[in-house]
C-alpha cells in the first residue's frame, strides 16, 4: 500500500488534508455565486459528491450538508448502515435519514439556521426535494457544473489512488490471462485422489487459500451471519469425504462438523493476526516465552498442514476407538 494511502481499521482513507482541501474548493466555488452552504445528494450508488466529501459510498440514498466552520452532516438511507458510515465518514456527524428523508433534510437545514440564505445543490435532486426546498422558502442554486469542474482536476493524492487502482486492475487482468481456461469455476476444488484423508487435507488447503485471497468474504459471513453461496458446495464435499472414512454416519457427521469448525477458526485466527501489530518490545520484557514466540520465524503453510493433518488423524482415531468400544 502506498505511503500516501492511509489504512484505519482495515479501510483505506484519504488524508485529513485531502478531505479538507475538497471542502475548501467546493465552498470557494459556492461562494463565487453567493452560496455559503451546500447540500450534496446521492441515490442508488450515484451522486459522487457524497463519497468525495465524506468517504461514504452511497447505497440507496444519502445527503450531506456542508458549510464552513462546522462538521458535515451525513444522513444515510438505511439505519443498519449508520455504524459503518461513522467508521468511513470519520469527520462527519452521521445519522439515519429516517422514513421521511425530505422532511429530515429540511429539519437538518433548519437546525443549522441561515434562514433566507441560498442553498447550493449537487447531485441527483428529486422533484419532491426540490419542490419542498422551494416551499420552505429556500432559494436553490445548481452547483453541479462547478462540482464537475472541480473533479476534473485531480490532487496528487487522488492521482496516487488512481495509480494504485490501475495497478490492482492490471494485476487482476494479468492473472486472468495466465490462469483462465475453459470450464474453470470461481471456486475451484482440488481433484479427488481416492484417499479420503488426503482429499480432506487438499480441501482444507484450498479453503484456506480462498479465505486468505478474499478476506472480505469471511468478514461478510461473520458480520452478517449468512451462508455465502460458495460455502454450501464445500460443506457438501467435506461431509461426503468424512462419510468415506469408515465411521458410522452419525460419527462421520460429528467429525466433519468439529474439524470444519476447528479449521475455520484456525484460518480466521490467521487472518486476524495478519492485521495485528506485534506487541511493543517493552511489553515482552518479563514474559520470555512469549518473547520467543513473537521472535520466531514461522512457515504458516507448513504449520497449517501440520495441524490439519493431525486434526484429521486424531479425530478419526478417537471416534473410531469410540465406535469399536461400543460394538465390543
Amino acid at each position: 500500500m502506498s505511503a500516501t494511502i492511509q489504512m484505519t481499521d482495515g479501510q483505506p482513507h484519504f488524508s485529513a488534508a485531502e478531505m479538507q482541501r475538497r471542502h475548501d474548493v467546493l465552498l470557494t466555488a459556492a461562494g463565487e455565486v453567493g452560496v455559503t452552504r451546500v447540500l450534496s445528494v446521492g441515490s442508488n450508488r450515484t451522486g459522487s459528491a457524497v463519497q468525495w466529501l465524506t468517504g461514504w459510498p452511497v447505497t440507496r440514498e444519502a445527503y450531506v450538508v456542508t458549510e464552513a466552520g462546522m462538521p458535515d452532516t451525513l444522513l444515510v438511507g438505511f439505519y443498519n448502515h449508520v455504524p459503518q458510515a461513522r467508521e468511513l465518514a470519520r469527520d462527519a456527524d452521521v445519522d439515519y435519514v429516517g422514513p421521511a428523508p425530505v422532511e429530515t433534510v429540511l429539519a437538518t437545514l433548519a437546525g443549522r439556521g441561515h434562514e433566507g440564505q441560498p442553498l447550493g445543490l449537487v447531485g441527483p435532486v428529486s422533484a419532491h426535494l426540490h419542490g419542498s426546498l422551494g416551499g420552505a422558502g429556500i432559494e436553490v442554486v445548481d452547483l453541479n457544473a462547478a462540482y464537475t469542474r472541480l473533479r476534473q482536476i485531480k490532487s496528487a493524492e487522488e492521482v496516487e489512488w488512481l495509480r494504485r487502482g490501475a495497478e490492482l486492475s492490471d494485476a487482476g487482468i494479468a492473472e486472468l490471462a495466465t490462469s483462465l481456461r475453459s470450464g474453470l469455476t470461481e471456486h475451484e476444488l482440488p481433484a479427488p485422489t481416492g484417499d479420503w484423508r488426503e482429499d480432506l487435507w487438499l480441501m482444507a488447503r484450498a479453503m484456506r487459500e480462498m479465505s486468505l485471497a478474499h478476506p472480505a468474504v469471511s468478514e461478510l459471513r461473520r458480520g452478517h451471519q449468512i451462508w455465502t453461496p460458495a460455502v454450501l458446495p464445500l460443506t457438501e464435499r467435506w461431509m461426503s469425504l468424512w462419510i468415506q472414512s469408515g465411521l458410522s454416519l452419525e460419527l462421520a457427521l460429528r467429525a466433519a462438523i468439529t474439524t470444519s469448525l476447528s479449521i475455520t477458526g484456525i484460518v480466521d485466527g490467521e487472518l486476524l493476526l495478519r492485521g495485528m501489530k506485534r506487541p511493543d518490545p517493552s511489553a515482552l520484557t518479563w514474559v520470555p516465552n512469549a518473547r520467543l514466540a513473537f521472535a520466531s520465524e514461522r512457515d504458516p503453510d507448513a504449520d497449517f498442514e501440520l495441524v490439519v493433518r493431525a486434526l484429521i488423524a486424531g479425530v478419526h482415531a478417537r471416534l473410531a476407538a469410540t465406535e469399536d468400544r461400543a460394538t465390543a
